[in-house]
């Protein structure tokens, strides 16, 4: 393949989060025509299923019929109240499964702030209602709240997760309660067929919206990488600019520098040859009619300029400046 051709494709310039509470509007531009689409979609998939979060698997509630759907005590129907046990939402830090426990007195509604969790967890919605108990009766549940990812139903938890006289119920892990997205023109300077992408994302406040983007960015980019059967191009290097003395201040270097034989640099000496610029720009045949100086005296320095990068004969506009000894002190540090 000669040419990469993904590397032609507009990218994404443009990422604008708009925050407001638990939901936020994501617009992300320009794209190519038709991957506002394929993004949305992928995205959309990725930020409702693969994200990992706590949910109750299992409930005891003291004095419920499941035969009956009623709770003692209790005037919601045991059905309200198992829906209202899944809704609460919990975020943090923990290890395997945790066991919480509620309980209240009559004469008030029974809220998620008489949860009694551990250390690690925390409730996002204290004022979530669980139900509502008759005057003089209690009401009491022990919950199981459990890690996971996506929706699992009741039947699918295993049984070490739902203890003994414990109901399973439905959990919804996902800290992405939901996703919407549309697609809209834009253009590119003055180009129109560009495509918006324009994201609605809603969690339940346990983590950021951008922050679940994201981590469904990764999980995409990793499930991809395996398609990927070559590397990408080594970048081009970037244009070395040129020095403003027109030429490479290596040039002002002097001679002695380059270590040569007594005999080289005696003969050099005698010719005023004194910066490297100076031998640089003088010919093989002009050393050789140097006197005393002979073709070891022209290998060695050839070999000592080659390992500058440099040879005899060079062209060098400017060569030598008026200043040369004042330029070469100036670089004296660079050098």
């Amino acid at each position: 393949m000669k040419e990469r051709h993904w590397t032609g494709l507009v990218r994404p310039e443009n990422l604008d989060i708009h925050r407001q509470g638990n939901a936020a509007t994501v617009v992300v531009e320009p794209l190519e025509r038709g991957f506002g689409v394929t993004l949305g979609n992928a995205l959309r998939r990725a930020m409702l299923s693969s994200l990992p979060g706590w949910s109750v698997v299992a409930a005891r509630i003291d004095g419920a019929s499941q035969s009956h759907d009623r709770i003692a005590g209790v005037r919601e129907s045991l059905g309200e109240v198992l829906l209202n046990l899944k809704e609460i939402t919990v975020g943090g830090e923990a290890e395997g499964l945790v066991h919480a426990t509620v309980c209240a007195a009559g004469g008030g509604p029974v809220t998620a702030a008489g949860i009694r969790l551990p250390d690690g967890l925390d409730l996002v919605d204290p004022d979530h209602r669980i139900c509502t108990p008759e005057e003089a009766a209690t009401f009491r549940a022990d919950l199981v709240f459990a890690f996971g990812r996506g929706y699992v139903p009741a039947a699918a938890h295993a049984a070490s997760m739902v203890p003994e006289g414990f109901m399973a119920l439905d959990s919804l892990f996902s800290p992405v309660r939901q996703v919407s997205w549309t697609v809209e023109t834009t253009r590119l300077g003055q180009v129109l067929d560009y495509d918006r992408l324009v994201l609605l994302v809603e969690t339940d406040g346990t983590v950021g919206c951008d922050e679940a983007l994201g981590f469904a960015a990764r999980t995409l980019h990793g499930q991809l990488a395996a398609f990927v059967n070559f590397e990408d191009a080594p970048p081009r290097p970037a244009p070395v600019e040129r020095d403003p003395l027109g030429f490479s201040p290596v040039l002002l270097r002097p001679v002695e520098e380059l270590e040569l034989s007594v005999r080289a640099s005696n003969c050099m000496r005698h010719e005023n040859v004194l910066h490297i610029g100076d031998l640089v720009t003088r010919s093989e045949a002009q050393l050789l009619r140097v006197p005393n100086f002979g073709r070891k005296s022209l290998n060695e320095i050839k070999a000592a300029l080659a390992g500058l990068g440099l040879s005899l004969g060079m062209q060098v506009p400017g060569w030598p400046p008026e200043n040369v000894e004042a330029l070469a002190r100036r670089y004296a540090n660079i050098l």
